[in-house]
């Protein structure tokens, strides 16, 4: 991370906002580059869709989008919200991130607050330990389709690890399905491989997903 805050000469402060509502903050936000969103070693804002700001001491990021896929995005978060909201796996806790959406004419903002750094980090920096283990990690995929969702931004930069919380972002692909017949197909499978053989041995990544998946992957 500091690498890339070094190659774009760019700070990693999370500056203070001015305005006093969401609307408001919306328009100060994208008004000025020092809102810009470089906290996230892989992404490259070529749309120029986030930011991150202070406001009344929490942090929070902004993401633009459509007015429609603003709109999924926001039902489907609640229904995950629902299903899996403050559920314990072994030694942690489940945490929904929560989303506020504001209009201007075709387009939406979703707003949460900034929880950290998600797990992608840790494959920037060798000096810390990775939070999860493999089990746990397998313990909450069976958890999720044990309650008829298919999160398939279940993925270390979806995933934020602090104080034994897991917070999970981005639902916009999730599934749900309350006759609970949900499988993994291949590309569900090859990019959750391809994702967290990062952290944890392919192989073994390979061997314990596959009760999971369809005849076909």
């Amino acid at each position: 991370m500091k690498k890339l805050l070094n190659e774009l000469n760019v700070s990693s402060k999370i500056n203070g906002v001015t305005k006093n509502n969401f609307e408001d903050i919306i328009k100060e936000a994208y008004g000025d580059d020092k809102y810009k969103f470089y906290l996230n070693s892989e992404l490259i804002d070529v749309n120029d869709r986030f930011r991150i700001f202070s406001f009344n001491d929490k942090d929070y990021i902004i993401k633009k989008t459509t007015k429609t896929d603003g709109d999924l995005e926001i039902s489907l978060a609640l229904s995950a919200f629902n299903a899996l909201e403050g559920i314990k796996v072994n030694d942690y806790t489940i945490r929904i991130v929560k989303l506020q959406i504001f209009y201007d004419g075709d387009l939406a903002y979703i707003v949460t607050e900034y929880m950290g750094t998600s797990l992608q980090e840790f494959a920037y920096d060798s000096t810390k330990k990775f939070p999860i283990g493999i089990d746990t990690l397998f313990d909450i995929l069976d958890l999720f389709l044990s309650r008829g969702v298919l999160y398939r931004g279940f993925l270390p930069r979806n995933t934020i690890v602090k104080d034994k919380v897991i917070y999970l972002l981005d639902w916009e692909d999730a599934v749900f399905d309350s006759e609970n017949k949900l499988t993994i197909n291949l590309l569900w499978k090859t990019n959750f491989l391809l994702n967290w053989s990062y952290f944890f041995d392919y192989n073994e990544l390979l061997k314990r997903i596959s009760k999971f998946c369809s005849l076909d992957s």
